[in-house]
């Protein structure tokens, strides 16, 4: 997630891109479906399905390894979390990354529209103008964008935690006001 990106974006610059976002996937959505479909999976936009799609969709990506950071110490270069991540998604991957997220941001509008909406991320947080899912208990927003692309990192890195996913998603459940 390129954080710089989103903080150098006016407000009106980050409402076009939160409404070319949702054009753009909202569009790329029909084929989705239909391929999650022919891969045996219920792909109808409930909370519900979104866990089994992500990780669908996370195993069709790939990364390609980065080089590690020589600026940080020796003993940071070489502690085994650090050497897990040395890697990015390819651009392929993160087209994933994209409708996946696009996925899981209109689950949660759609299975509760009177309390959840598309907005752009509060400037007064990290999530400055990013597309967000607003609407949440406590002000919380929910940046689709970035819990996608952490948890295809995170399953590249710990393939064993797959069950992770299906936490986040019960995590932001609980957050819907009721």
């Amino acid at each position: 997630m390129d954080f710089a990106a989103f903080e150098r974006m006016t407000a009106a610059e980050a409402e076009e891109f939160l409404g070319h976002y949702l054009e753009i996937e909202s569009d790329r959505m029909p084929s989705l479906v239909a391929a999650a479909r022919e891969a045996g999976l219920v792909a109808d936009f409930t909370v519900d399905s979104v866990a089994p799609l992500l990780l669908w969709l996370q195993r069709g990506s790939e990364r390609v390894p980065i080089a590690p950071d020589d600026s940080l110490p020796e003993w940071l270069r070489t502690d085994e979390s650090y050497t897990r991540s040395l890697f990015d998604l390819t651009s392929e991957s993160k087209t994933l990354v994209l409708r996946g997220s696009f996925y899981l941001g209109q689950s949660f509008v759609q299975e509760w529209p009177d309390q959840l909406r598309w907005a752009t991320g509060d400037t007064e947080t990290a999530l400055m103008n990013q597309p967000v899912v607003a609407g949440f208990q406590h002000e919380l927003e929910l940046s689709p964008m970035l819990v996608v692309e952490n948890l295809f990192h995170r399953l590249h890195s710990k393939p064993e935690s797959e069950g992770d996913i299906a936490k986040a998603v019960e995590k932001w459940r609980s957050f819907v006001p009721q």
